[in-house]
């Protein structure tokens, strides 16, 4: 399992996190997704504590950098699976190794300890997706506590699915699914959004692993805009839904022309 972690302007909580990933036994893969030269100094320490440092020139934002990320493991480290992480210290070490281990058990129950990773197409025969689901008790800054819930009801509308967390950025992947993820559209919050679309249409199982809530001083480090990155966020669900009504009415409207042409 390798653990990415895109980053933005970063602090010392990821430098923590990355030593105690590495101390795990874990490979760890980080982005600099244009921090500038201010933080150097951090993504220098994380790699020197053992991690493939990859950078951004200019922030490009958190979908672009996790693309990145997807294909130069898929290209270092080949079938392998991943689980993304935060850099914010929302996530633990503890709770990043929980999330891994779900889905080796899940991935050896399914394939006995093998996938099958030629191909590129979205499958369900690659495994599941495994999220690091927050409970939403005790002191939750009110933005993310409405904006996750606004999210978790739309998407619910949208597709029927009915998930705990939505914008958790801890998240595993089997070593197949990752050519369809640089796929996807989006390049900033959006694209964690088009990672649960996408699943649903292929089919693919999305599970849900319990993770501890964490917000370090109230989530200020946060770089996630509530105006406009909600927007990005709601549009794909918009289109997704707007593009599930269109087809059930194409749908219907052929099977009453089909009812009339054979008379019934």
């Amino acid at each position: 399992m390798v653990v990415l972690i895109p980053a933005f302007e970063p602090d010392g909580r990821l430098i923590e996190l990355v030593e105690g990933l590495r101390a795990a036994s874990l490979d760890v893969v980080v982005v600099d997704d244009g921090s500038g030269p201010t933080f150097a100094d951090v993504f220098d320490r994380v790699g020197d504590a053992g991690a493939d440092v990859l950078r951004h020139a200019t922030n490009c934002g958190k979908g672009r950098a996790l693309k990145t990320g997807f294909a130069h493991i898929e290209a270092r480290f080949p079938g392998r699976s991943v689980v993304t992480a935060d850099c914010d210290g929302q996530h633990r070490v503890t709770d990043v190794v929980a999330v891994s281990e779900r889905l080796t058990q899940e991935l050896a129950r399914d394939f006995g300890g093998h996938q099958e990773t030629a191909g590129r197409e979205v499958s369900g025969r690659f495994g599941p997706i495994v999220l690091g689901v927050r409970s939403w008790r005790g002191r939750i800054p009110w933005k993310s506590r409405v904006g996750n819930g606004a999210t978790r009801h739309l998407l619910r509308l949208a597709t029927g699915l009915r998930l705990g967390d939505t914008q958790t950025g801890l998240r595993a992947f089997p070593a197949g699914h990752l050519g369809w993820l640089q796929q996807l559209a989006g390049e900033r919050f959006e694209y964690e959004m088009q990672m649960l679309l996408a699943a649903h249409r292929a089919g693919v199982a999305v599970l849900e692993h319990p993770i501890e809530t964490v917000y370090v001083d109230g989530n200020s480090s946060t770089h996630f805009d509530p105006v406009r990155d909600s927007v990005r966020v709601y549009l794909p669900l918009i289109r997704f839904a707007f593009a599930r009504v269109t087809a059930s009415g194409a749908t219907a409207s052929l099977r009453r022309r089909a009812a009339r042409a054979t008379g019934e």
